[in-house]
């Protein structure tokens, strides 16, 4: 997939993919090498393989095998791309539960804006 030049790649424990900024970046290596701050309010979107606890789907229309996924209660949502192999989830990271429709809205808004820059070059 392709991503801004301007962010940067962390793998996760659980081998998801977190793309952030780079400032953000920094402030997380820095985290690293001081474990004893808490990191809080971390934002950038996560990439992992489908995850489960997303029992709302909505296909998105013209777009085969994409869906807008999310809780129960929509504390969280996320876009899911539906492979012959598994399922891909980008989801933002950071900022806490979603608390109002109009926060629900704007997380919306803001993965559609950033699946329009997503091309996956192959699935894996």
């Amino acid at each position: 997939m392709k991503v801004p030049k301007n962010t940067n790649a962390i793998e996760l424990a659980k081998g998801d993919i977190l793309i952030t900024d780079r400032g953000t970046y920094r402030y997380l290596q820095c985290i690293q090498t001081n474990p004893n701050w808490a990191a809080k309010d971390v934002f950038g979107f996560l990439i992992s393989r489908g995850t489960q606890g997303y029992p709302i789907n909505e296909q998105l229309p013209n777009m085969p095998s994409s869906y807008i996924v999310a809780t129960k209660n929509y504390e969280r949502v996320a876009l899911r791309f539906i492979f012959d192999n598994g399922n891909t989830d980008i989801s933002l990271y950071g900022g806490g539960p979603l608390v109002s429709k109009q926060d629900v809205k704007d997380e919306v808004e803001s993965l559609l804006e950033i699946m329009e820059t997503v091309t996956f070059l192959s699935n894996y």
